[in-house]
Formats: C-alpha cells, structure tokens, sequence
C-alpha cells in the first residue's frame, strides 16, 4: 500500500478537503479567499493583485500585508510529522470549530482535541463508575461517559469494550473527525460487545444508540443486544453481529435500526425479531447497505422513502409479512443482482 494516509472513502476526502479549505480562507477577507491558488497559505500582495490594484495607495498595500501577517500566525505549518508519518502534529481548533459546529466539540479535561496515541477505554455497568479511568481494572460506568471521551480528532485506533451487563442508557455519540493514519485503520472507532455471546451485552434503552454528525471512517458498534432501536444520522457509521430483540418499552417508528441525512450505514450479520414493523427505515437521502442478515418482521423488512437508497450487497434471510421491501417518494431498492425497484418488492 503506497504511503498517502489521507486517500480514503469518498466522503472522508470530502472532509478533508473542506478542511484545507477552510484552512485557506481569512475569517475577515471572504472576497479575497476566492482569489487565492495553489501553494502558500499566505499570498504576498503582489500575488493578490488585480490590474487595478497596482494602482492603489501604499496605506492599502499595508492592510493587504497585515491580513496576510495575521493568516500566518492563525494557520501552522503541516510538517507531517504525525504518528507512524501519517500527519500534522497539530490541528488548529479554530478549524475544527468552523468545519462542524454542533453539540459537544468543546476539548476539555476528559476529551481532548486530538488524539496522540491508540487507546482502549472498558466500561461495566455492573463495577464501573464514571470517575474512574476507564482502564481495564478501574472502568467507567456507561457507554455515554466512554464516548464523551473520544477525542474531538481521532487519529489513532479507538476502542471501546464493554463488559457483560445491561446497560440502562440510550448513549448518543458525539461529534467527531478522523484525520487519518498510516497505516490505514480499517476502523479507528470500534464499540465492542462479546463476540462469542452478543446476548450478555444487552442495551436496553431507545434508541440503543444515535450516532450523529460523524465524519469518522467507518466507526463500528458490534456484539451487542439491543432492545429498541438505533438510530444513524448525518453520519457514516457500520454495525455488526447485533441482536435486535423489541423487547424494550419504545421502538422508533417500528423499525430496528433508523438511518436518514446524508448517511451511510452498513448493516451485517445482524438479527431482527418479529416485534418490529421494519428491519430497517431509511430516509431523506440516507443510504444502507445490507449483508448476511438474518429475522422475520411483522411489515417489511425495508421501508425506504424520501429519496433514500437501501443496497443488497450481500445474501440477506429478512422476510416480512408485506413483503420484502417498499420503496416510495423518490427512493430505491437496489437487490443483490444490482436490479433496482421502486414500489413494493415481493419476498
């Protein structure tokens, strides 16, 4: 693999490049940003000059080289000297704030701005508490507390793992960046239930969990129970060997798992039970891929409307009383084959 860190998933570069465009623009001089090129972050005068700008007084030539002063001590250098050559060891907050300016990207003492080494953080509903470290034999209480922690940039490899228990909570994550790392982490967030029993790991709240605003690559949740729904929104996030039983006090419009906003969620070797209407709604532009999953749900094991997509890339054993799928209002079902419908699709 060559070393070019930041070459991801199309929406990753995406991110990455609003950032460096961000990084390039003055917050005061909005008109003179369009002007800018290539190359340096602080263009001389000269550089931003139109024909009628030679012609201007010393006085205006004076402000052009304080703007310029000023765009220099706000930007550092990338000196890409980042952990395993992967990238900048700094990454101004100023540019953090105007790329995503929600809820919960303040660094403070628990979370901090970014990332410096791999971390592994345990939870324990049972023995944790929310005070401690959240080390292996001091963990923290709930996923909440261990997802608040995970810094505002992550750079390095990110694991939560959670000890057998109920836990009594709809956790919510965050939002979050992922500036990238050599070698690539396939994924630099992982929530980690019990592999060989998703049955002890049981989230009983709902949603089980809401992911939002996460420019992440690819964060995964995997090895759990959840007795309601989860929710993936405005974001990119994969669950995996999850068991969704209804049997919780809410379920999100009938439905397992709820995905809508320019978001892509993978769903694999999951099961549904029959309490639900849908295995999975999507919605508003959302997109789901599908892949060895497994159940039998009382309407259709998709709804897809508004515009969303819901792609098979896999076998899938879903069956619902209505039928297999329903796709309205502008939205598509695309089965294994690469086939795409819209309507009702039969089981």
């Amino acid at each position: 693999m060559s070393k070019q860190p930041f070459r991801r998933r199309t929406f990753l570069g995406s991110t990455l490049a609003g950032l460096v465009g961000l990084a390039g623009c003055a917050e005061e001089d909005p008109e003179g940003s369009n002007d800018r090129r290539t190359g340096s972050l602080t263009p001389t005068a000269t550089q931003q000059a139109t024909p009628t700008d030679t012609e201007t007084t010393g006085e205006a030539d004076t402000e052009i080289e304080n703007e310029a002063d000023d765009a220099e001590r706000a930007i550092p250098e990338h000196d890409h000297t980042g952990p395993a050559e992967g990238g900048s060891t700094i990454l101004a907050e100023q540019l953090l704030h105007r790329a995503r300016n929600t809820e919960n990207v303040q660094a403070s003492a628990t979370r901090p701005l970014l990332s410096t080494e791999p971390r592994d953080t345990y939870v324990d509903p049972t023995f944790g508490d929310d005070s401690n470290p959240g080390t292996e034999s001091r963990p923290l209480k709930t996923i909440q507390e261990a997802l608040d922690r995970v810094p505002i940039v992550v750079q390095h490899r990110h694991h939560v793992y959670l000890a057998d228990g109920t836990y009594e909570e709809s956790p919510k994550s965050a939002a979050g960046h992922f500036v990238g790392s050599y070698p690539h982490n396939p994924h630099p967030l992982r929530i980690q239930g019990n592999p060989d029993d998703p049955s002890r790991v049981v989230i009983d709240g709902t949603p089980g969990l809401s992911v939002r605003s996460n420019e992440m690559d690819n964060p995964v949740l995997t090895d759990v129970t959840i007795t309601g729904s989860m929710q993936n929104f405005d974001s990119h996030f994969q669950i995996a060997n999850i068991r969704f039983t209804g049997t919780g006090e809410r379920v999100l419009g009938g439905a397992a798992m709820k995905t809508h906003d320019p978001s892509v969620t993978r769903v694999q070797n999951c099961t549904f039970a029959e309490t639900y209407d849908f295995a999975a709604e999507i919605a508003l532009g959302g997109t789901a891929l599908f892949d060895d999953n497994r159940g039998a749900v009382s309407e259709y094991a998709f709804e897809v409307e508004k515009g969303a997509t819901a792609i098979e890339i896999g076998r899938n054993d879903l069956t619902g009383k209505e039928g297999y799928a329903r796709a309205e209002r502008g939205a598509c079902f695309v089965d294994r084959s690469g086939e795409r419908h819209t309507g009702v699709v039969e089981n």
